[in-house]
């Protein structure tokens, strides 16, 4: 077999050591990855990588996220998302173990089959930014006949604060103007949710 045949067949025993080197995987020693990837860049850092190291990371679960999304959004066996209960179960593996608000939208055909998930931001405990050019942007790319906001409240409460209102609104708004339809903003908690659109706030 040749060097680059070897080289082929190899198969990556530690993935962590292989992004950090040694010394970073026992930085890291004891954390598991949802420890891994809930963490920031800066908290990475505080555990004794270096920039480089902690972007890698970051990278591989994003790259990981990614992946899932392509895996699990193609063509018909795209899931469907047609109402609040569907959003809520497909988004809420992705807030376990969050601890910083998310704001996602999910893009739909208009046989309301999943074209893919697009976070738009991660913000703080309690709030996440969001502008409308940043959510409709993606859904432009995509030519998405439909959208569900999705975001979560990392207290486990998905009752919606008045800034969530407001921004249900301006972004039902814009939809209207692109002929995006808005089919539901809901607010994901540990066990339960919130639908705008089930309660007529649409």
């Amino acid at each position: 077999m040749t060097p680059a045949g070897k080289e082929d067949a190899m198969e990556i025993r530690n993935p962590m050591e292989a992004l950090v080197g040694a010394n970073g995987t026992a930085r890291l020693a004891g954390l598991s990855l949802l420890d891994l990837d809930s963490m920031t860049l800066r908290e990475l850092r505080r555990h004794g990588l270096t920039a480089a190291q902690a972007e890698r990371v970051k990278a591989a679960f994003e790259l990981g996220r990614q992946l899932l999304e392509a895996e699990s959004c193609v063509h018909e066996n795209a899931p469907m998302v047609s109402s609040p209960e569907e959003a809520y179960r497909y988004m809420r593996p992705r807030y376990v173990n969050e601890y910083r608000e998310h704001f996602d939208v999910l893009m739909m055909t208009n046989r309301n089959r999943l074209i893919r998930r697009h976070r738009v931001s991660t913000g703080s405990l309690t709030a996440s930014v969001v502008h409308p050019r940043e959510v409709f942007n993606p859904v432009i790319r995509e030519s998405a006949a439909g959208v569900i906001f999705v975001h979560n409240h990392p207290s486990g409460d998905p009752s919606p604060s008045r800034e969530d209102m407001d921004i249900t609104h301006r972004l039902r708004q814009v939809g209207e103007v692109l002929g995006v339809r808005v089919h539901d903003h809901v607010v994901c908690g540990h066990d339960r949710f919130f639908s705008f659109n089930r309660e007529g706030l649409l």
